[in-house]
């Protein structure tokens, strides 16, 4: 019998069942939020994960001029949240003030 190599996959968790997500971008005090419904796991190593962001969304725009975003999976109990995100638009509102949202340092 041939030893297999056990791939860690504990995070696969956070993407089944489908979920939204709320990803954020931004620097220099321009930031935003947008929920997302398609995140997926592409690499283990190194770790990467792909979401389906429009180029010509806000967001996409930050993230193209940044190269950097945080993908966040929030509890259910903020999905009033999730669709606040999702149906307005950061050139027009600042999501983090109109939802109460807050920035926090990203966990290493």
């Amino acid at each position: 019998m041939m030893a297999t190599n056990k791939t860690q996959t504990d995070y696969l968790k956070y993407f089944w069942p489908m979920r939204h997500y709320l990803v954020t971008c931004g620097s220099n005090g321009q930031g935003n939020i947008i929920a997302v419904s398609f995140c997926m796991p592409v690499s283990k190593d190194p770790p990467m994960v792909a979401c389906a962001i429009g180029h010509v969304m806000y967001s996409g725009e930050i993230i193209q001029q940044t190269q950097e975003f945080v993908v966040n999976v929030p509890p259910v109990e903020l999905r009033r949240h999730i669709y606040y995100c999702g149906f307005h638009s950061g050139r027009e509102v600042n999501k983090f003030k109109e939802t109460g949202l807050t920035v926090v340092d990203p966990i290493a």
